[in-house]
C-alpha cells in the first residue's frame, strides 16, 4: 500500500471504492494497521512541526520532513516528485489536523481475543460482549474516527452503549451489522455465513459495500447472512448458550431435540418415529446432560443409551409381558 494513498485516506480525500481499499488493507493484517497507526502519528507531528498552517507550511519541507521520520533513505528525486501530489491535499490535511490529532494517543494497536469458555469482554466505549466458546473478536485499543468497529469470528452477545455520533459496526465475514444502541446476537454458522438475532432495539444488516441495500431487524427478528435471505423466525431458546437455560412449552420433541444438541454438543436419535410427535413442557436452568435425560426419560418412559461417538440414542421401553 503506497504511502501516498494512506495519507490521502487520513485526511478524508479518497473515494469510496479507494477509502475501502485502503480500510480492507489496514484490517488484513496486525502488521498493516501497526504501520498506518505509526503512519498517520508521523505525519500529524510533521504538520504539528510546520505551526498547523497551510499558508505557511512547505509542502516540499514537510513531506521531505515526513520521509525523514518514516524512512531516512529515502532520495530526494521521490521527495521531488511527491511534493506536487502532497500539496494536493495539504489544505484538507490542516483543515482535518486538529480532528486527526484528538484522536491519537501512543500505541494504538489492535486487540484480538479467543473466549476458552463463555466470557465476557468490556470494549473501550463501555460496550459489551458476551463471547461463546472458541470464538474470537478483533478491535482496536480506542475506537477512532466516526464509527466503532469490531470483527467477530464465531458466536457473540452484543450489548451495545448508545451514541448517536457514533455507529457501532460489527463485521462479520463480507457482512456489517450497523446499530446506535440495541441488544443483539452475532452467529457464524459457516465459513462465509452468520445469523443475526436482535433481541432489544434495531440494527442494519448489509453487504460491505451495499448499505444501501441493507435490511432492518426489530426485536425478535432473525435474518441468516447469505444472497437472497429473509427474515426467519426464532425459537425461544436461540440464547441458551447465554442464558443456560432451555425452555420448552408444549413443544414437541422433533423441536426440543435440535435444541439439546445445539446446547450440550451431541447427537441425538429417536429410534421410535411416535416419540418425535410427543410434547414436552419443562425448564431446564443450568442442568448438565445426564440431568436434562433423566427428566425426559421420566416423563416419555424411554432410556437414553450413550454411545461412544457423542451419540444418545433415545429408545422406547418395551411394554411389560400380560402373562
Amino acid at each position: 500500500m503506497k504511502d501516498e494513498l494512506i495519507i490521502s485516506y487520513i485526511v478524508n480525500e479518497l473515494g469510496k471504492h479507494d477509502k475501502n481499499l485502503v480500510e480492507e488493507w489496514i484490517a488484513a493484517s496486525d502488521d498493516n494497521a501497526r504501520y498506518y497507526h505509526q503512519l498517520r502519528d508521523t505525519w500529524v507531528k510533521t504538520m504539528m512541526a510546520n505551526d498547523y498552517k497551510y499558508s505557511s507550511f512547505s509542502t516540499t519541507k514537510g513531506w521531505e520532513e515526513f520521509l525523514n521520520r518514516v524512512q531516512p533513505h529515502k532520495r530526494r528525486d521521490t521527495i521531488r516528485r511527491r511534493s506536487s501530489y502532497i500539496s494536493g491535499i495539504a489544505a484538507a490535511a490542516a483543515a482535518l489536523l486538529f480532528g486527526v490529532f484528538s484522536l491519537l494517543e501512543p500505541d494504538k494497536e489492535y486487540k484480538q481475543y479467543q473466549a476458552s469458555g463463555i466470557e465476557e469482554i468490556a470494549l473501550p466505549d463501555g460496550s459489551d460482549i458476551i463471547l461463546n466458546k472458541g470464538s474470537k473478536i478483533k478491535y482496536p485499543e480506542k475506537f477512532l474516527a466516526d464509527t466503532r468497529e469490531i470483527s467477530i469470528f464465531g458466536e457473540g452477545f452484543f450489548e451495545v452503549e448508545t451514541d448517536e455520533k457514533h455507529p457501532f459496526i460489527v463485521k462479520a465475514g463480507q457482512f456489517r451489522v450497523e446499530v446506535l444502541g440495541t441488544s443483539f446476537n452475532v452467529k457464524q454458522t459457516g465459513e462465509s455465513s452468520y445469523e443475526v438475532y436482535v433481541k432489544e432495539g434495531s440494527v442494519l444488516v448489509y453487504e460491505k459495500g451495499n448499505r444501501n441495500e441493507g435490511k432492518k431487524l426489530l426485536p425478535g427478528d432473525m435474518l441468516t447472512l447469505k444472497p437472497g435471505a429473509s427474515k426467519e423466525p426464532v425459537g425461544r431458546n436461540y440464547l441458551s448458550w447465554k442464558t443456560n437455560e432451555l425452555v420448552f412449552v408444549n413443544t414437541p420433541m422433533k423441536k426440543v431435540v435440535p435444541d439439546l444438541e445445539e446446547y450440550y454438543g451431541v447427537n441425538i436419535t429417536m429410534e421410535d418415529g411416535s416419540l418425535k410427535e410427543e410434547r414436552l413442557t419443562t425448564r431446564f436452568n443450568d442442568k448438565p446432560l445426564n440431568e436434562a435425560l433423566k427428566v425426559i426419560e421420566l416423563i416419555f418412559d424411554v432410556n437414553a443409551e450413550k454411545k461412544k461417538d457423542n451419540t444418545i440414542v433415545l429408545r422406547t421401553n418395551s411394554p411389560p409381558d400380560n402373562e
